[in-house]
């Protein structure tokens, strides 16, 4: 009995502690489509808030896309996965 309410104990305090985080990208792309600064990017990276506005780390591939469409290195893909980076 100790032990299932230790286990609720600490499934609650989790959820308390839990934040939420929030993603969007560094600029708006204004011609979406064209490569240069799609979401997620090397040249618009996704930025990570936490719940207070604060800045967590970014999200975004490494390698730029010269040729957008074509399947080889578009951000995201197996060639080019996201890579997170936090400010710790």
């Amino acid at each position: 009995m100790k032990i299932l309410i230790i286990i609720a104990i600490l499934a609650i305090t989790s959820m308390c502690f839990a934040g939420e985080y929030i993603i969007q990208p560094t600029i708006p792309d204004i011609n979406p489509g064209d490569g240069l600064f799609e979401p997620g990017s090397t040249f618009n990276p996704y930025i990570i808030s936490d719940e207070y506005g604060q800045e967590v780390g970014t999200i975004q591939a490494d390698i730029p896309d010269i040729s957008h469409g074509d399947g080889l290195f578009e951000p995201g893909s197996f060639s080019n996965p996201y890579i997170i980076r936090t400010n710790d």
